[in-house]
């Protein structure tokens, strides 16, 4: 029986030669270094400077949507990315009951 591995994502950093961030690349890579390398054959890391990376978690990876990989994420991707990925918690069940109680005290 053969199983099928599934290639990791990466999260590469960039930055312009100024020193200010330039955004993100999500590459699919067995390993960090070929993400690079990827990145670099595409263009996507033209004229930028790599800061830092990592490779992401399985559950991490899953919730990457597959239009932000293979491509550099400006501040817009990023912020869209980190509201679909940090969905608000609902409130914990005590603040519920709170709020219902200063209902009750207004009657």
């Amino acid at each position: 029986m053969r199983y099928i591995e599934r290639v990791p994502l990466h999260w590469l950093n960039y930055r312009h030669s100024n020193g200010r961030g330039a955004g993100v690349i999500v590459m699919e890579a067995p390993f960090i270094l070929q993400a690079r390398v990827k990145a670099a054959v595409a263009g996507l890391d033209d004229g930028l400077e790599f800061t830092n990376g990592h490779e992401l978690d399985d559950e991490s990876g899953r919730q990457i949507p597959n239009d932000m990989t293979g491509r550099l994420l400006d501040d817009g991707d990023l912020r869209r990315l980190q509201r679909a990925l940090m969905r608000k918690k609902p409130p914990a069940p005590s603040v519920r009951r709170r709020s219902t109680a200063k209902k009750a005290a207004r009657r």
